[in-house]
């Protein structure tokens, strides 16, 4: 649709500027005859001996077509380059040019040890902010029945505040190169989400126009 709107735009402008050409000729051929020619009468029998023809100028469809050079240019603002963020190799692709994918559908799978790495840092973040968190709400409520300390309490406070600032780092990491939470906690994990393997998502519905990737 952009592209038909500027190939109108163009066709436009060039019909105006053929039109104002023409219109400074006829200017400058009026100015002409001002000076140097007479007005031309015909009478009816000249009109009728020469078979001249005259109609009234009425608009109607235009029959023509004009050629003229054009390139067509998908919009960029419905265009997505999709890749992956980390080191690895391709282990599978799903799709090919012409295919019609959905948001969050896998295109291609990347394994690497990078991948390996940021899942494991995930996880074990998770697993500490899980220990720390129930620590400190077991230290709370002793405390609160007056049985623990408050020393103990601030301690464990401490370190379930240190293991969710953690936990917020790994989990952002994991988002950064396409992962979400399942992707990583997922105890049923298919072949595409083992742990050394990257999902790689589509992030818009569209048609696969490019394809530079093969497997390995």
């Amino acid at each position: 649709m952009k592209a038909s709107i500027k190939l109108l735009i163009a066709v436009n402008v060039l019909a105006f500027l053929l039109i104002g050409c023409g219109a400074n000729e006829e200017a400058k051929k009026e100015e002409g005859h001002e000076e140097h020619s007479e007005i031309v009468k015909l009478s009816a029998e000249s009109i009728k001996q020469i078979k001249l023809e005259t109609e009234t100028v009425s608009l109607q469809p235009f029959t023509g077509y004009l050629t003229i050079p054009a390139k067509v240019i998908t919009n960029q603002d419905n265009e997505a380059q999709i890749g992956s963020l980390v080191q690895g190799r391709v282990h599978r692709v799903f799709v090919k040019v012409g295919d019609f994918v959905t948001a969050g559908q896998i295109l291609m799978t990347v394994e690497g040890l990078d991948v390996g790495e940021i899942k494991a840092g995930f996880l074990i973040a998770k697993a500490a902010l899980d220990y720390t968190k129930a620590n400190y709400e077991r230290q709370r409520k002793l405390f609160d029945e007056k049985i623990g300390s408050q020393k103990v309490l601030l301690e464990s406070q401490a370190e379930y505040e240190k293991a969710l600032a953690e936990y917020k780092a790994e989990d952002k990491k994991i988002h950064s190169v396409g992962l979400s939470d399942e992707d990583v906690t997922d105890g049923k994990m298919s072949e595409e989400h083992t742990s050394g393997t990257l999902p790689i998502k589509s992030s818009i519905n569209g048609i696969v126009v490019e394809r530079n990737v093969v497997i390995g």
